[in-house]
């Protein structure tokens, strides 16, 4: 069956998953289909307000690369399973009338033990996680994370908008960053400012940017939910193509 000595190290695995969701769990291995398995694992993690609050994690690296790598056990786990299925199944003739195998009970509790062992390190993770943001929420309800330097390149939804703050005027817009990663496509909603009014003619919707500045990430909790924003204090915005005007 071979080992899984590249696992992702995460510490402090208390957390166990819900009776309902091991439920759900258990059904898609009924019915073989491990890339549903594992995409909701992902989303079962996701789901507990996950608000991610270092640049690292919205690029990879850091808890969002521990569960990337631990989806991938899950994956794998999935197709040494049909592997198993396929070499010994038909081999020993366990197979129903419309040819395919029949899996024996130790096998199936084999795989389900090692899925539920990469499923409670998921939600371990994320738990970790909350722990960190749950320290910022009871220090400052709407809290802020220490700045650091983002540079993104997507596409303006909408047209910019000019506001005035404290120091003036200044034009605020959203830009949609999109990542790849493996089989899903993610979208991430950056709120962007430049105190240099002077750029509101030429960022439209579809404009595509390069923006540098300071990043924050704050939570908002409205009606008991946590609500996380992704802001941009840019230094630098550099316009690499803008939309093509109606004619």
């Amino acid at each position: 069956m071979g080992t899984y000595a590249d696992e992702p190290r995460i510490h402090k695995i208390q957390v166990r998953l819900t009776e309902a969701e091991m439920d759900e769990l258990r059904g898609r291995m009924k019915e073989a289909d491990y890339l549903s398995v594992s995409k909701y694992v992902r989303d079962a993690v996701f789901r507990r307000r996950m608000p991610v609050r270092r640049r690292e994690a919205w690029s990879g690296g850091g808890l969002a690369a521990a569960v990337e790598g631990m989806t991938g056990q899950i994956r794998r786990i999935g197709v040494n399973y049909n592997q198993v299925v396929a070499r010994y199944g038909r081999s020993l003739g366990m197979t129903r009338k419309d040819g395919s195998p029949v899996i024996s009970d130790k096998v199936t509790i084999f795989y389900m033990e090692k899925l539920a062992a990469y499923t409670r390190r998921l939600v371990s993770a994320l738990e970790d996680m909350e722990k960190e943001i749950e320290q910022y929420n009871n220090s400052n309800k709407n809290s802020i994370t220490d700045m650091q330097t983002a540079e993104i390149i997507g596409n303006v939804v909408a047209d910019c908008e000019t506001r005035t703050g404290r120091n003036g005027e200044y034009v605020t817009f959203t830009v949609a960053v999109n990542e790849i990663r493996g089989e899903e496509r993610t979208t991430t909603y950056y709120d962007v400012r430049y105190v240099k009014n002077g750029l509101r003619d030429f960022i439209r919707k579809g404009t595509k940017v390069f923006v540098r500045g300071s990043l924050s990430i704050s939570t908002n909790i409205r009606d008991g939910k946590t609500f996380v924003n992704v802001n941009i204090g840019a230094r630098e915005i550099e316009l690499l193509s803008s939309p093509a005007r109606a004619e």
